[in-house]
This record gives C-alpha cells, sequence and structure tokens, in this order.
C-alpha cells in the first residue's frame, strides 16, 4: 500500500491557459457571482492543476483568494493548499533543473502564507511532514541573499504553522534537525 504522501497526481487540466485566455478569465472572474460560480464548479481546482503546465493562472488565483475569506475556505475544503504545496516541491526537486521562477514561488508562498493565517488550514497543514521538506527544497533551490522577500515569506509561513495547535512545531521537536538548522544558520549569515 502506498502512502498519501507518495501517490500520484490525477491531472484534470489539459491544456495550457494562453494570455488571451486569461486575460478573458480575469474579466469575467470580476463579478462575484461568476467567482462563486466557477469556485463551485471546480475552476480553483483546475487552474491549480493548471500550473503544472504554465504559471498564469497564479495571478487569477491570488486575486480570487485575496477578494472573497470564504474562497479561502473552499481552498482549503479542496486541499488546494496541499497542491500547491505539492507543486512547489515536484517543481523545484532537481535544483540544476527546471524551478519554478521566483515570482511565482514568492506568490505561491503569499497564497500559502495568507491561508495560514486561517486557524482550520494552519492546522490541516501543520501536520504534514512535506512542509518541512517544502522547506528544505524552496531554500535548496533559490540564492537566499537574492531573494529575502521569499525567504521572508517562507519563514512568516511556516512561523504561522507553528502557532496554536497545530502539530508542527511538536514534530519539527522530534525529529532529526541538523539539516533543518543549517538553512536556518545559512539565512541568518
Amino acid at each position: 500500500m502506498e502512502s498519501k504522501n507518495s501517490r500520484k497526481r490525477k491531472a484534470i487540466c489539459f491544456h495550457e491557459l494562453t494570455d488571451e485566455d486569461a486575460e478573458k478569465l480575469i474579466e469575467t472572474l470580476k463579478d462575484k457571482n461568476i467567482l462563486y460560480y466557477f469556485n463551485v464548479s471546480s475552476g480553483l481546482k483546475i487552474l491549480v492543476d493548471s500550473l503544472y503546465i504554465s504559471t498564469r493562472a497564479l495571478p487569477i488565483i491570488h486575486d480570487a483568494l485575496e477578494k472573497d475569506p470564504k474562497l479561502k475556505t473552499d481552498f482549503q475544503r479542496d486541499h488546494l493548499y496541499e497542491a500547491l504545496i505539492d507543486l512547489m516541491q515536484a517543481m523545484n526537486k532537481n535544483v540544476e533543473g527546471k524551478t519554478l521562477g521566483y515570482p511565482d514561488m514568492l506568490t505561491i508562498l503569499q497564497i500559502l502564507e495568507a491561508g495560514s493565517l486561517n486557524e482550520e488550514v494552519r492546522n490541516n497543514l501543520s501536520d504534514k511532514k512535506k512542509i518541512k521538506d517544502l522547506f528544505l527544497v524552496v531554500i535548496r533551490s533559490i540564492e537566499i541573499h537574492k531573494n529575502k522577500m521569499l525567504v521572508a515569506s517562507l519563514l512568516s509561513f511556516i512561523s504561522n504553522l507553528c502557532y496554536g495547535q497545530g502539530k508542527l512545531k511538536q514534530m519539527l521537536a522530534r525529529e532529526d534537525m541538523s539539516e533543518f538548522y543549517a538553512s536556518i544558520m545559512q539565512i541568518m549569515d
């Protein structure tokens, strides 16, 4: 039996979002009722999945979540914060290979950071071992001194998950932290 974290992603988006389609979608989603319909029709889920093909949907997702707190709850219920974490890990695994660009990583971390202010999101995400892995993957894939905003957003996200009843701080306390602390020291230098 394979673990939940090792399961392969089931693609639900098979077409790249073009610039023209993105512009039309942005204009259409300005209407709140259409945005809600789009959400309940799995539109945000499809946009998140489309990020594996192209990151054009990232600003649309970010703007939609900023517009309405209800969408953040739905985003959590659909496990889309986790999907963004999985995307970052998948796209940044091979440091020598293709990685997400700085602006895209920053936008994803800002979405995660804003989501982690919600207690339900924080409790759910802080239970995941992949958070520590995400931290290490991101730190290894960037030049720390050139990407201070990204590092600040990552640290803020991680610290939010350690707040309250979340289990991340207990998980971190139980594990071998040498690699994690080495990364923190690298940031402090």
